[in-house]
């Protein structure tokens, strides 16, 4: 996969302090690292969005970003005190906002699949409640989502992240939209089965809803192999 996408145009921004930039990321991969006190625009449709860099992954990582085997920025540079605007969707639905400290991410369109990495007070601005699916949290502190207020013209309400539900070192975090007109609701993600991610509320209803579904089949089943007797006729 790597080399597959080493072949395609790249949008690098890095090691920019206090600038205000317009960028078209009409490319297979965005990447910005090292970024301080910047306002960033992208216009374009990115395919693949990171804000930071993640720390655990070793330079060669780069080459999902870039063909030039000389690109290994800092692993443990993320940005700090910038904003970032999305004037356009991400094509593969996924944006990571990676060691970054006081980020602030603008979504005007819709991005399905969000993940903080080791982060701390970044906010989220999003359009309306469906600005993302699912925001996936790990080691991430004061993590704020903002919303306009609907019913006043340029008022906003801000939500901050609530990780009470887990430990805050040690788990993964996941943020929804789950009831209309409430604040966005956070669990501890347990992992089931293959590996898919689910929460324990999730699971609970899953499980009563395969007891229901247990129970309709076996009454089925009484009905259909073992019906009642035709009732005796007196005599």
């Amino acid at each position: 996969m790597h080399a597959f996408l080493a072949r395609r145009p790249v949008t690098r921004i890095e090691n920019e302090e206090g600038t205000a930039l317009v960028v078209d990321a009409g490319a297979a991969a965005t990447c910005i690292t090292n970024c301080r006190d910047c306002r960033i625009t992208l216009t374009g449709r990115a395919t693949k969005l990171v804000i930071g860099w993640p720390a655990h992954l070793t330079p060669s990582f780069a080459t999902c970003f870039t063909d030039d085997t000389t690109f290994a920025p800092n692993p443990a540079e993320g940005c700090r005190d910038c904003t970032l605007t999305l004037s356009k969707p991400v094509t593969t639905g996924t944006a990571e906002v990676i060691n970054c400290q006081s980020v602030t991410v603008h979504l005007n369109h819709h991005i399905p699949t969000i993940q903080a990495d080791g982060c701390t007070g970044c906010e989220l601005v999003l359009r309306d409640r469906r600005g993302f699916h699912a925001l996936y949290t790990a080691k991430t502190t004061q993590m704020v989502v903002t919303l306009p207020n609907g019913e006043a013209d340029g008022q906003v309400q801000r939500y901050e992240l609530d990780y009470s539900d887990g430990e805050l070192e040690l788990d993964q975090f996941i943020t929804r939209f789950v009831e209309d007109n409430a604040p966005p609701l956070t669990e501890r993600v347990i992992r089931e089965g293959a590996g898919y991610p689910t929460t324990v509320r999730e699971k609970e209803i899953n499980d009563a809803r395969e007891r229901q579904l247990e129970e309709a089949l076996v009454n089925f089943l009484d009905s259909e192999l073992f019906p009642n007797p035709a009732p005796t006729p007196n005599r």
